[in-house]
């Protein structure tokens, strides 16, 4: 490991623990801000990309912290709060189309969070700051990733638009070099969700069946009926990436690791939807002429965020995941060993959603001086005043229904 002249090179702990707080903040801030506009993304290979975004800078954030930590505690002071830019979210959200969000976000912002992690590398001492060029170079690594992601789609989607104007550079710049940014209360966010227009939706059910497909393409044996419905929820899971991001937005208070984890969940919903696309186009069908639901994000977006996470957990996911299972093993059996495969790893991912959604929601619950029971009679109450609202439940059924109805009708 090389370093330059140590009487030439580098700055403290203090100029470092300033500098690597406020990129820990605009990194959160960037994440938080995709959080917050995906719900209202339609494109559906934008909406997986923009999931797996989150991700990454989520974790990101994570491990600045984390950097941070080590380093505070050489100084005896403490880990600075993190704060999100309310102002800088604001400036993502004005534009109201997809591709003015991604010319903004990944365009504008995160090729400065780039240039930023970019300097601190190239001013700091690479001997005495080592741990923070590792954390560095992965946030460099993953944001040239993000950016080439969504370069090639902004292009395509925003053709002909009017190219970003010098004024909107220069905002972007005063907003980063502000000492302290916004705080307080975020910009609200969508709470109906944007489907790719090239998919038919229904709502007010989760029931899935073939008789929505031409007539040559519908399955007639019970294994090929059963493999469609399953690719079907599974490419429907766009519903459970929404959710968590909504999640992450609407939620205060929550540690880093604890956002990482519930932008991974959404991550891997990202994945099983692709999954359910491909997999879809491989039995010969046009996964976008498959009818897609909508029920799910229809009654968990306009839900407190604990109670989301709540819903997707105890009525989504621990009422779908055994059937998941179950079917990887009868696709095995049948020899069916590309359906077998795409299962077992959806399985495995459904398995650790349930185990570490469920402490997360018993974390929650007792932050709020409450009980996982009496949290899981306001959801099962508020899911089904949704569905009451929503014309999907009459009156005496929504004061009657239980666990296994709602997770039928509202699913994952």
């Amino acid at each position: 490991m090389r370093s330059r002249d140590p009487a030439s090179s580098g700055f403290g702990i203090d100029e470092a623990i300033d500098r690597l707080t406020r990129l820990r903040d605009l990194v959160h801030t960037a994440g938080l801000a995709i959080a917050g506009r995906l719900i209202a993304v339609a494109d559906f290979d934008a909406k997986l990309d923009l999931a797996h975004h989150l991700y990454e800078l989520m974790a990101a954030a994570r491990a600045l912290g984390d950097r941070l930590g080590e380093l505070a505690v050489a100084q005896h002071r403490a880990v600075p709060e993190r704060r999100a830019d309310r102002r800088l979210i604001a400036w993502l959200f004005a534009p109201a189309d997809t591709p003015g969000f991604v010319a903004r976000s990944h365009g504008l912002l995160l090729p400065a969070l780039r240039d930023r992690a970019a300097g601190y590398a190239h001013e700091t001492d690479a001997l005495l700051d080592a741990p923070s060029l590792r954390v560095l170079r992965r946030l460099r690594a993953d944001l040239d990733a993000m950016i080439d992601a969504m370069d090639d789609w902004g292009a395509v989607a925003s053709a002909g638009a009017p190219p970003t104007d010098r004024a909107t550079c220069a905002a972007l710049d005063a907003l980063l070099d502000a000492p302290e940014g916004g705080h307080g209360p975020r910009p609200p966010r969508a709470t109906r969700c944007a489907r790719d227009p090239r998919l038919t939706n229904f709502g007010g059910t989760r029931r899935y069946a073939v008789d929505d497909l031409p007539l040559p393409l519908r399955p007639t044996t019970p294994h090929a009926i059963d493999q469609l419905v399953m690719l079907r929820i599974q490419r429907d899971e766009i519903d459970a990436v929404e959710t968590f991001a909504n999640i992450i937005y609407d939620s205060e208070g929550l540690a880093d690791a604890d956002l990482e984890l519930l932008a991974r969940m959404a991550s891997d919903e990202a994945r099983h939807a692709a999954i359910g696309q491909r997999e879809l186009a491989r039995l010969g069908l046009d996964p976008f002429a498959v009818p897609c639901g909508t029920i799910g994000i229809d009654v968990r977006a306009a839900l407190a965020p604990e109670l989301a996470l709540m819903q997707i957990n105890l009525f989504g996911e621990i009422h779908q995941v055994r059937a998941i299972g179950a079917f990887a093993e009868s696709a095995a059996a049948r020899g069916d060993s590309m359906t077998a495969r795409a299962f077992a790893f959806i399985y495995s991912d459904e398995m650790r959603h349930v185990r570490e959604g469920r402490q997360l929601l018993r974390w929650i619950a007792d932050q709020a001086g409450t009980t996982l029971r009496a949290l899981e009679a306001r959801t099962r109450d508020a899911a089904a005043a949704r569905l009451h609202a929503l014309g999907v439940l009459g009156e005496e059924y929504r004061r009657s229904i239980g666990d296994a109805e709602l997770a039928r009708i509202v699913g994952e």
